[in-house]
């Protein structure tokens, strides 16, 4: 009777399963663009935060007066520049992540 199972699910508990060499190569090279996939799912999550955070940081500049310094990090050290550059500076990498993300 248990033999008949066997026979019916298509499984056999003894069996020895031989994959061929091109078959572990699909195999791997799934496993390596899948892995690659996600690291890229994970790279442009991180690209859109970046990208909303700069565009709030844009419209948050929009209501400071025109004579205020603004701080912004660059590596380790703060830059104090007058409202326009900032803007400017803004909207440069804010179209280069644009572009990047498409």
């Amino acid at each position: 009777m248990s033999a008949r199972k066997n026979v019916q699910s298509g499984f056999q508990q003894d069996s020895d399963v031989y994959i061929t060499y091109e078959d572990q190569q699909k195999i791997n090279k799934f496993a390596r663009q899948n892995a690659k996939m996600d690291d890229l799912k994970e790279e442009l999550k991180i690209k859109q935060n970046e990208l909303k955070n700069l565009e709030d940081a844009s419209d948050e500049i929009v209501l400071l007066d025109e004579d205020a310094k603004i701080p912004y990090h660059i590596g380790e050290v703060f830059i104090y520049e007058d409202l326009e550059k900032t803007q400017v500076y803004l909207l440069v990498i804010v179209y280069s992540l644009i572009v990047l993300l498409r």
